[in-house]
């Protein structure tokens, strides 16, 4: 079920999880925190979005065989689009997001990572380097940021 090892940080496919009670509550708490809105409907249209797209993974993230977070990603071509994120608060300031973002370009390939972020979190990816924009006009009631990195 691993799919990459980081030092103590593994990431493990979480789509086969999404059907198994083991992680399931664990996965919807995190989907919970990283959703807009954040309501049950939105995180089951979420793990159906992962389940039914095959261009998507979605990945568990864990320390010491204990999952503290995900990573959904929107493969297409060599560009990946940062879909959801989240660390569980106690493993937060670790420097675990930044690990595990700067692993998506060599585990697939890509030379562009793209997320939609709000106020935030924006500086978190500009600390990695990513190119931020507001997005002008957007459908949410709060301000929204594009990132994008060029690896």
């Amino acid at each position: 079920m691993k799919v990459f090892d980081m030092d103590e940080i593994s990431l493990i496919d979480l789509k086969v999880a999404l059907n198994q009670d083991s992680y399931f509550d664990l996965i919807k708490t995190l989907l919970l925190s990283c959703t807009y809105p954040s309501t049950e409907e939105k995180v089951q249209d979420t793990i159906n979005y992962y389940l039914h797209t095959d261009s998507t993974d979605l990945l568990g993230i864990e320390k010491n065989n204990d999952l503290i977070g995900l990573l959904g990603i929107e493969l297409r071509l060599n560009k990946g689009i940062i879909k959801h994120i989240s660390i569980l608060p106690d493993f937060q300031k670790e420097g675990i997001g930044t690990k595990v973002i700067k692993t998506l370009p060599i585990k697939y390939d890509l030379n562009i990572i793209e997320a939609e972020t709000d106020n935030e979190s924006v500086s978190f990816y500009q600390n990695l380097g990513f190119m931020t924009q507001l997005i002008e006009n957007n459908s949410y009631s709060i301000p929204r940021y594009l990132c994008v990195l060029r690896a």
